[in-house]
């Protein structure tokens, strides 16, 4: 047999040869169904070319074998004959061998002439290899010698009724510490490939034996030097299950307000700065524990602080929205929460609203719609309802004031 022209139909070798380790079905990529192809196609459009001549495996390793090419006339005799002349190939100078064979392959394939017809097969081919790489894994994954994924391998493992556990890594990092004092004058000390340690494991079990793979060197400087971030706490911090304990000089109480720094230390960057609420306190032999309200989501708890102090701390005032307004008036603790007053503002006329809010010399009314600008006056008229279903109001008490 020529081993430049092996014999496809009886050299049933080439396929999962003893010794392998793995299944080997598909005998070629995208690369050489694109080239069976071409020679295919040559063999369609040669009209009126000799049978022999339109064979692809006349074709197929006709340039490894110069004997068997034929005279120049006869060359071109077949490229008259040929319709479709680009699937055509010129002859080397001298016989190809396999290595230059699999570089015109590859070229061939990543040519790309703008021919319709050669895009289609182009496009066969690819869709052949993918479809042929499928069936190779699929052959792979049905024996446990040969599959790859952990799904296949314990559910064949299963068909014997055995349960496997996860595989157990047989490499492990460890730190070692030296003995500053018994250093000879401050200098690294080299340890020996082979250096035995051994763990055991806290469930039971004999001991884990582990020794060095290579000869490396160390320093006691080092001794001190850790990861970054060694000593923090990556867990996310709960807002509904976490508390924090307070010392004995801290004074928060329920309600207060207290501020959440959060984020990495690092000198180029600051924290981030979240107001929270207290809630929840509980006085302990170590301190007080509190739980907080309106936490921040995703905060790392190694990178949480909560600071509790100055004593006081200053809220915000509110502002008018599109769903209230707000009016300043020191005698805003007069005004029921939820009772009904009349209400104008600048030149618009009077509506009928209720109160939302009364704390901090700040009244907090519901008023939706279009507002005049900030600083138009505000007129107030205090309603008192009567009748027993409280629908009916008679007034008005007034005050008055500039709003905002």
């Amino acid at each position: 047999m020529n081993p430049n022209r092996p014999d496809k139909l009886t050299d049933l070798t080439r396929w999962n040869r003893a010794g392998l380790d793995r299944f080997q079905y598909v005998d070629g990529d995208a690369a050489t169904w694109l080239e069976e192809l071409r020679l295919a196609m040559m063999g369609l459009t040669a009209h009126g070319a000799e049978f022999e001549e339109r064979l692809p495996e006349t074709w197929r390793y006709r340039f490894s074998d110069e004997a068997e090419w034929p005279d120049p006339a006869d060359r071109t005799a077949f490229m008259e004959k040929l319709v479709w002349k680009a699937l055509a190939r010129g002859y080397p100078d001298r016989a190809e061998t396999a290595r230059k064979r699999n570089a015109r392959l590859i070229e061939q394939y990543a040519d790309a002439p703008g021919e319709y017809g050669w895009e289609v097969m182009r496009a066969a081919a690819r869709a052949a290899h993918v479809l042929l790489g499928h069936q190779n894994a699929y052959a792979n994954e049905g024996y446990i010698r040969t599959a790859t994924q952990w799904e296949n391998l314990r559910r064949l493992a299963e068909m014997v009724n055995h349960q496997p556990a996860p595989p157990s890594s047989a490499v492990a990092t460890v730190g070692l510490i030296l003995n500053k004092d018994e250093m000879p004058d401050d200098e690294p000390v080299e340890i020996a490939r082979g250096l035995a340690m051994k763990h055991t494991p806290p469930e039971g079990g004999s001991p884990v034996v582990f020794e060095t793979l290579a000869t490396f060197k160390c320093h006691p400087g080092l001794n001190a030097a850790r990861a970054r971030r060694w000593n923090k706490d990556i867990a996310p911090l709960d807002p509904d299950d976490d508390v924090w304990v307070l010392d004995d000089k801290s004074e928060a109480a329920p309600g207060a307000l207290a501020v959440l720094a959060h984020g990495p230390e690092e000198k180029t960057s600051k924290k981030t700065l979240d107001p929270v609420g207290i809630a929840d306190l509980e006085a302990m032999e170590e301190g007080s524990t509190i739980a907080l309200t309106d936490a921040p989501a995703g905060v790392l708890r190694g990178e949480a602080e909560l600071w509790t102090d100055p004593k006081a701390v200053t809220r915000g005032a509110p502002r008018t929205n599109s769903e209230y307004v707000v009016v300043k008036i020191d005698t805003s603790a007069n005004y029921t929460v939820n009772s009904v007053v009349r209400i104008k503002i600048g030149d618009g006329g009077w509506r009928h609203r209720a109160v939302l809010d009364n704390r901090n010399g700040h009244l907090k009314i519901g008023f939706s719609g279009n507002l005049a600008e900030d600083g138009d006056p505000v007129e107030i008229e205090m309603l008192i309802p009567v009748g027993k279903d409280g629908g009916q109001y008679t007034g008005p008490l007034a005050f008055g004031d500039d709003g905002y």
